[in-house]
Parts: structure tokens; sequence; C-alpha cells
């Protein structure tokens, strides 16, 4: 969905009370997925409207780069 269907979404259901089921079956997606931009929308106005990235912050299993390095020269 669009940055454009995901506003629109939020708006329909925040601001003009719609329900969940009438918005899944407009825009094709799944109850959370409405609920998801629907809340976010709630926090951050229009500017939430974007997607947020996937990736991991942090990685704690990650191996320490001295380490790394280490492990290539022994290869």
């Amino acid at each position: 969905m669009t940055a454009r269907g995901r506003l629109k979404l939020a708006r329909l259901l925040v601001e003009q009370g719609w329900s969940i089921s009438r918005l899944v079956d407009r825009f094709q997606c799944s109850p959370p997925t409405a609920r998801t931009w629907a809340d976010r929308f709630r926090i951050g106005g229009e500017a939430a409207r974007h997607d947020r990235s996937s990736r991991a912050n942090t990685s704690p299993i990650q191996t320490p780069t001295g380490i790394e390095g280490e492990s290539s020269r022994c290869a």
C-alpha cells in the first residue's frame, strides 16, 4: 500500500469512524495492518504514514570486529 493509501485508510478510520471490516475490504489489507496504520496516525499524524525500517538497531550476537579479522586470516 502506498503512503497516500495508508494516510487515507487511517483518516477514514480515525476521523470518519469507518469500521475495520469496511476498510480491509476496500483497501485489501488485514485488520492488524489497518489498526497499525490508524494507531501510527493517531500518534504521529501525517508524518507517520511512511513505512518504518524493519532492520535491527543492534545485533547482540554479532562477532566483534577484532575477532572477525582474525578468523579471515585463519582460512
